[in-house]
């Protein structure tokens, strides 16, 4: 009965580090994305189109670098099947991040 109480202990902790994970993870994609793009208002017209010009640029900058990347990455983390799996990442990656 104690070895039943254990593994359950070890499963909600398991799950809570998994939830702190994905937490970490999502505040890491949030400054990222504040870093890429621009998300203050912008003061007129001119800047408003200057800094959509750019976002728009470094969209297709960055889904470029993921098409690439992430295919690599995937076939060095789970060889044939990892690389289909990162270029599915990638062309996602790159259609999404210049909509952005």
């Amino acid at each position: 009965m104690s070895s039943d109480l254990s593994k359950n202990d070890t499963t909600t902790s398991d799950a809570l580090t998994e939830s702190e994970r994905a937490a970490e993870l999502d505040q890491q994609g949030k400054e990222t994305f504040d870093m890429l793009f621009s998300t203050r208002k912008p003061k007129n017209a001119t800047a408003g189109l200057s800094s959509g010009l750019k976002s728009i640029g470094k969209g297709f900058a960055a889904g470029t670098a993921a098409l690439i990347a992430a295919p690599v990455a995937g076939a060095k983390e789970g060889g044939a099947g990892g690389f289909v799996k990162g270029l599915g990442v990638g062309i996602v990656s790159a259609v999404a991040l210049p909509a952005v």
